[in-house]
């Protein structure tokens, strides 16, 4: 924008001049005019201001006036008699008194024009007597004002207002008539003014405020009194908005520049009348104040133009010298621009514009120079690019090089092959024959300012000079100058130039020269390289015939190797196909394996189960021979079965699948059980069995069942082959191994099979396979299971003095291989030792001597043994010397504290499992159970509470234990257990359940899931600890989580042991539930049936209650009781009762619904029910109990209570509780319908000898259906849907697995209870039977108990009906 408004120099200078000339004329004419109108405006509001006060002096004045005026009005003497003859007769007003008051008041009014009218006015405003006849009998606009002006005694002015029709306001001052002596009566004179006649004086007068000065006056509610310029006809109708009239009315005076009515902006100035609530305001329009000021301003920018045109002249005129020789240095900068470089600015006008121009002329000549060095440059590298070889480069370069500098004469040295030397390769004007060579070691000349400097070097030759000179026509020439440019390829000088002339080089020349020296070696070395490509490709095409012979040979060469690989492939193919083959033979293997089981286990299930039913059955009827030769047949049948259990363990080890239990176990202890074994059998022989153990061995972890089959193997096999001398046993430990050696004195091995003798169905051969029996798989399981085990198996042996078999296994094998902890077995955390019965010791530890004997003697009367050790030290020696069965501690002891010693305890092997009862006066509860105490007693310690204490450790019994789980079918899997030791059960599926149940009946033993929605198991357990009355309550975690180390140390102080939930199995959780019970010193209660069982009543009838909880209780139960149908099924959800006695008829929920309830768990399907009612039933209602399985039915007020109890012990008596069968059948599921059938047992079985065996072991207590094939069994289910179906699973026909998909798939069959009973005993075979939808699992053979009580548990027996 500035370069098209201004495009010159001179233009903007004067430009420039003109502003820094005028800008500040502006600034001070602006401020001086922002002073003058500050000024004005103070001025004119304190103009305005003396204004308003003036005036409202003057309302003031006249409202003073007003008042007096009426005052003595009303105290004339004619006005008086007037008034109290109207107040008593109103109708007087034209009598005497009346005209003489009208004459007074009408003189008044004449007197004064803004008078108009006055009136004598009754107290309640009616007009008596007027001056205006037309309003006497009317009452006045403000008749409350009559009642003050009588109540104050003092004249009061009205508000303002309109009469009638009339524009301009009206104000009334009404005034008391008094009588002489001050009192008044009651009434009074008003007189009425015309407020602009009254106000125009004072208001109209605009003097001091100019042309568009106005005074407002406004009521107290901003409406004006008296007109207004700006809107006409506006009194009392139109409310300002304008600000200073607002703030007068609102009572406040001040000054203001505002916005009034009409939208203007004014300077204005108001105040408040107090006495009438008026706002009288004063104004100007501000252009009328400011008027005089604007002239002044719009005369000083006149003058200020004319100022601008004279100082634009001046400012031209200097801007002209100024610019002039910069026009001409332009103009001569243009030139140059344009290629005339020859062109010069001439120096004049002043010192520094000469200077200016002196240097822009020098640039000129710099800038002349380098546009020939540029031209130069350019023609020299025109010819750089023509040469294609070595000769030819430096004779197309010479002449160019001789043309463009204006040499006389020019050279080229090029450096000699491989060798120092330089020789001259081409010359102009100089005979090269003369020109010596140049050595680049020795330095010399101008080759050794080159080598040195790698620069162009410059040579002038003095006067003297004489060696070198040009030959011209005219005769010789000394050169004035030489000039030598290098020449070089990779960093390295290969050649040099040099030129010479009668007169010094000009500069652009060296320049020129300084420009080419880089593109002249990159010229040289790409001819260079051109020359060694020629060469190179002459040397390349010499090698291409070679490759072309090679290539030749090598398509040869990779034409035999694809006949190699494709070879290959086929032997790969080949190998591929052995491996199929392999894994084929291996599944075929396998198969055949568990088809030889159930081809075994068929025949000999027969063999087992009739020789036991015999042996049974007809042990009277039996001779002692007939009972030995069922003793044969039952010995042989388990020997047959233990062969068939040994190629079954063979197979799985060698498919992988054989699953290790670990477990911590003492080497020496089932040593001695295998010795123990086999002694009857070495006595029998006259052979001596020793065991040896020289020393200590510390516990290995290992598959107990495993280390005690190897051991019976090899012992048993040395006692087998030993006639006569010994079989030693001998154990020792070496490094992190157990080294068990079996020696005997038999018949010995021949060496050629030590090797063979561990490989399966070998033996040692000639008259051994003759004399001894065997199948040769014992040794070979040895040897497998001691490879699965990280150990090894050898054997040293002479023939005819004895063997030596040595099993060495590490301390730990789970350590090396991949195995699975054991699912039904314990992983004790905190396993103590069951206290041994015969002596009971206990180690007392506290340094108070008196606490040590009060302690001693309690223990003693109830029959313990006491140590005693008054510190640390001494109660670690004799806990490690003595073991005792427990100890009690005190915590506050010198030198080792109690928690110290607690430490010590657990972390030593041998007293870690040693029960630790803390009895201090620290009441540290919560690091005690932390750090493994099983209980703390607060000092002075009682003996009933110490008896107590130690009464739980030494076997008081266990008789209620709280079930944690969120699973349901776990909850009641466990519950039924203890149910069926005789133990009482609460069942919790919550976290915060178990916690208010633990704390309300206080168990003695808490069985904890830890995986637990909400709260977990961990969690409940760090809450169980931390109650004082739940702490000491020992629990024992059933988990299906694998746990960590970590986990194990977090536990080891808070449990007592943790079994493992996965595969849960009847018999193997229930024992370990028991040694958990043995390892706390508890006992299992034994009771008989009916004796001390948990009956719940159920009962809406207090007095019922009471009448059934005292003879219950007289008679040995334990009796809780619900006052209803409600509060059962709340208590159902966490007690198992042995037994209920049930009330039908209960408001809310009665007793047919209770017993649906109970009848849908799972826990409580078999509780026998006893129904007292006083209702008479129907025949649908007996059929509806029958369904429902209520054992006993009583109706109240028919039985005596020896009859009643009576009935009590039959119902406990008709059933056993859970009774569940086969471990391998799990409890029915909760929601699944109950299944009646036919009360028949259907058998799908092939074996006729099976058929035979089952029945036997049944005894006829069921209708028994027989079908021999699938589809027959099949037929004979959907024909006659049984109660239960047996079903063998290898038919023919159809197999047992899919007679059992199509028994689930028909609707009419689908709920019948079917039982596997297979000789399919593998790995993996009760998982898929049960998968496939069988409701139970039995492998042959079975024991004929096993069969019963499986079948018991389907359905009754005949003859037990339920009512």
């Amino acid at each position: 924008m500035k370069r098209l408004l201004l495009p010159t120099l001179k233009g903007r200078l004067a430009f420039w001049f003109t502003a820094i000339c005028l800008v500040p004329l502006a600034v001070f004419t602006t401020a001086i005019y922002s002073q003058r109108v500050q000024l004005a405006r103070s001025l004119m509001l304190d103009k305005l201001s003396a204004v308003t006060a003036l005036r409202q002096d003057q309302i003031n004045s006249m409202l003073d006036n007003l008042l007096s005026d009426a005052s003595t009005l009303g105290s004339g003497k004619s006005v008086l008699v007037a008034a109290q003859a109207l107040m008593a007769d109103p109708a007087a007003w034209s009598g005497a008194a009346a005209t003489d008051s009208l004459k007074l008041l009408r003189g008044y009014q004449d007197e004064y024009e803004p008078v108009a009218d006055v009136s004598v006015v009754a107290e309640n405003g009616t007009i008596l007597l007027s001056t205006d006849q037309a309003r006497r009998g009317h009452r006045v606009a403000r008749p409350e004002m009559i009642v003050t002006a009588l109540n104050d005694a003092v004249p009061v002015i009205g508000e303002a207002y309109l009469l009638g029709s009339e524009v301009n306001a009206s104000l009334d001052i009404a005034a008391p008539i008094k009588k002489g002596g001050g009192e008044g009566g009651r009434s009074a004179v008003v007189v009425r003014y015309n407020l602009r006649k009254l106000l125009s004086v004072t208001l109209e007068n605009s003097t001091g405020m100019g042309k568009t000065g106005e005074v407002v006056l406004v009521d107290r509610n901003v409406r004006p009194l008296i007109e207004l310029r700006g809107i006409p006809n506006a009194v009392l109708k139109v409310k300002l908005t304008g600000k200073p009239a607002l703030l007068a009315a609102g009572g406040q005076s001040g000054i203001a520049q505002t916005i009034d009515y009409r939208g203007v902006d004014v300077l204005s100035a108001y105040s408040h009348i107090p006495r009438t609530g008026w706002g009288l305001v004063c104004k100007q329009d501000s252009s009328e104040v400011l008027a005089p000021i604007r002239r002044a301003l719009y005369l000083t920018y006149g003058l200020a133009a004319v100022i601008s045109l004279l100082v634009w002249g001046f400012a031209l005129k200097l801007a002209g010298g100024i610019s002039a020789p910069l026009v001409k240095l332009s103009e001569t900068a243009n030139e140059l621009g344009e290629g005339h470089y020859e062109a010069r600015v001439e120096a004049e006008g002043t010192l520094e514009q000469i200077s200016l121009a002196g240097s822009f002329n020098a640039m000129a000549d710099t800038l002349q120079m380098k546009m020939a060095a540029q031209q130069g440059f350019a023609r020299l590298s025109e010819h750089l690019v023509d040469a294609v070889s070595l000769d030819d480069f430096f004779k197309k370069l010479l002449p160019a090089f001789v043309d463009v500098t204006g040499a006389r004469m020019a050279t080229a040295f090029v450096q000699d092959g491989a060798g120092d030397d330089f020789v001259p390769a081409h010359a102009i004007g100089a005979d090269c024959a003369r020109m010596r060579r140049c050595s680049r070691s020795q330095l010399e000349g101008e080759l050794g300012i080159l080598l040195t400097s790698r620069r162009i070097a410059r040579f002038s030759p003095g006067p003297g000079g004489e060696s070198l000179r040009f030959v011209t026509p005219f005769g010789e020439i000394v050169p004035a100058e030489l000039v030598t440019v290098p020449v070089e390829a990779d960093g390295e000088l290969r050649a040099f130039v040099s030129l010479a002339s009668e007169h010094p080089f000009p500069l652009w020349v060296h320049d020129t020269l300084e420009m080419v020296r880089v593109p002249l070696g990159s010229a040289f070395s790409r001819v260079v390289a051109a020359e060694d490509v020629r060469r190179l490709a002459s040397e390349l095409a010499i090698k291409n015939a070679e490759l072309v012979q090679q290539s030749e040979e090598l398509v040869q060469q990779s034409t035999e190797l694809a006949q190699q690989s494709d070879e290959l492939a086929r032997r790969n193919r080949v190998l591929d196909q052995q491996k199929q083959l392999l894994e084929e033979a291996t599944r075929l293997k396998s198969e055949f394996l568990s088809n030889m089981s159930h081809e075994l286990r068929t025949p000999l299930n027969s063999v087992l189960a009739l020789s036991r039913v015999l042996a049974v059955q007809g042990a009277q009827r039996l001779s002692e021979e007939e009972r030995g030769y069922l003793g044969i047949i039952e010995k042989n049948g388990k020997h047959l079965l233990s062969l068939i259990n040994d190629i079954l363990d063979l197979a799985k080890i060698e498919s992988g699948r054989l699953d290790l239990f670990m477990e911590s176990v003492e080497p020496a202890k089932v040593a001695a059980e295998v010795v123990d074994s086999l002694a009857v059998l070495a006595r029998e022989k006259g052979v001596a069995l020793s065991l040896v153990v020289p020393e200590p061995l510390p516990p290995m972890r290992i598959d107990v069942k495993k280390l005690r089959q190897m051991l019976q193997n090899l012992v048993g096999n040395a006692v087998k082959f030993t006639s006569e001398g010994s079989v030693t046993v001998r154990l020792t430990v070496q490094a992190q191994e157990i080294v068990f050696e079996v020696a005997d004195t038999g018949i010995g091995i021949a060496p050629r099979y030590l090797e063979s003798i561990f490989h399966e169905f070998r033996q040692a051969d000639g008259s051994t396979s003759r004399s001894y029996e065997g199948t040769g798989l014992g040794l070979a399981i040895v040897k497998k299971s001691a490879l699965l085990l990280g150990g090894d198996v050898g054997v040293t042996s002479e023939v005819g003095k004895g063997s030596v078999f040595t099993l060495r296994l590490p301390l730990d094998c789970a350590g090396g291989e991949a195995v699975r902890e054991p699912a039904p077995e314990a992983v004790p955390v905190q396993a103590w030792q069951a206290p041994q019965p015969q002596v009971r010791s206990v180690l007392v530890v506290d340094d108070d001597q008196e606490a040590v004997s009060l302690i001693t003697a309690h223990l003693a009367q109830a029959g313990f043994d006491t140590l005693s050790a008054l510190n640390g030290p001494d109660a670690l020696r004799l806990a490690r010397a003595h073991r005792p069965f427990a100890i009690t501690l005190d915590i506050m002891m010198p030198e080792m504290d109690g928690w110290e010693v607690m430490r010590a305890l657990k972390e030593h092997p041998e007293t870690a499992d040693i029960p630790v009862m803390i009895i201090s006066l620290s009441e540290d509860r919560a690091t005690g159970v932390a750090l493994g105490a099983v209980g703390v007693i607060s000092k002075p310690v009682g003996k009933e509470q110490l008896m107590d204490a130690f009464a739980r450790l030494t076997g008081a019994g266990c008789r209620l234990v709280l079930v944690v789980d969120d699973a349901e079918y776990d909850r009641f899997f466990l519950a039924s257990l203890f149910k069926e030791q005789g133990l009482d059960v609460l069942l919790a599926e919550s976290g915060p359940e178990a916690l208010e149940l633990a704390v309300t009946d206080h168990p003695d033993l808490i069985t904890l899931d830890l995986l637990m929605p909400g709260m977990d198991g961990a969690a409940v357990l760090d809450r169980l600890r931390s109650n004082s009355s739940t702490a000491d309550i020992p629990v024992v975690v059933i988990t299906s989580k694998e746990l960590s180390h970590s986990e194990l140390e977090r536990l080891s102080s808070g449990v007592s042991a943790v079994i493992s939930k996965n595969g849960l199995e009847r018999r193997a959780v229930l024992d370990e539930l028991v040694r958990s019970l043995n390892r706390l010193g508890w006992r299992l209660p034994q009771r008989d049936p009916g004796q001390g069982a948990r009956i719940l009543i159920i009962e809406d009838s207090e007095a019922a209650t009471v009448q059934l909880r005292f003879a219950l209780e007289s008679a040995g139960f334990r009796v809780d009781a619900v006052s209803g149908g409600r509060y059962a099924l709340t208590y159902l959800k966490s007690h198992v009762p042995d037994g209920i006695v049930l009330d039908l008829m209960m408001p809310e929920v009665d007793g047919f619904q209770v017993l649906e309830a109970v009848r849908a768990s799972s826990l409580t399907a078999a509780v026998p029910v006893m129904v007292m009612t006083a209702k008479t039933l129907s025949p649908g209602e007996f059929e509806r109990l029958r369904g429902l399985q209520v054992r006993q039915l009583v109706q109240k007020g028919d039985v005596e209570l020896q009859e009643l109890l009576q009935r009590v012990y039959e119902m406990l008596g008709c059933d056993n509780l859970f009774r569940t069968g086969s471990g391998s059948a799990p409890p029915a599921r909760p929601d699944a319908p109950k299944w009646e059938g036919n009360g028949s047992v259907l058998v799908v079985e092939d074996n006729p000898d099976n058929l035979v065996t089952l029945k036997a072991a049944l005894g006829g207590k069921y209708p028994i259906v027989e079908a021999c094939d699938g589809a027959a069994g099949l037929d004979a289910a959907r024909s006659a849907p049984p109660s239960l179906i047996l079903l063998d699973m290898h038919l023919p026909v159809l197999d047992g697995f899919t007679v059992l998909k199509r028994l689930k798939e028909d609707p009419a069959t689908a709920s019948v209870p079917v039982v596997a009973l297979t000789a399919s005993a593998m790995a993996g075979d009760r998982e898929k039977v049960l998968a496939a939808g069988c409701a139970g699992y039995l492998s042959k053979p079975y024991q004929p108990e096993e069969l019963q009580e499986l079948v018991a548990s389907f359905l009754a027996p005949q003859g037990a009906d339920p009512v």
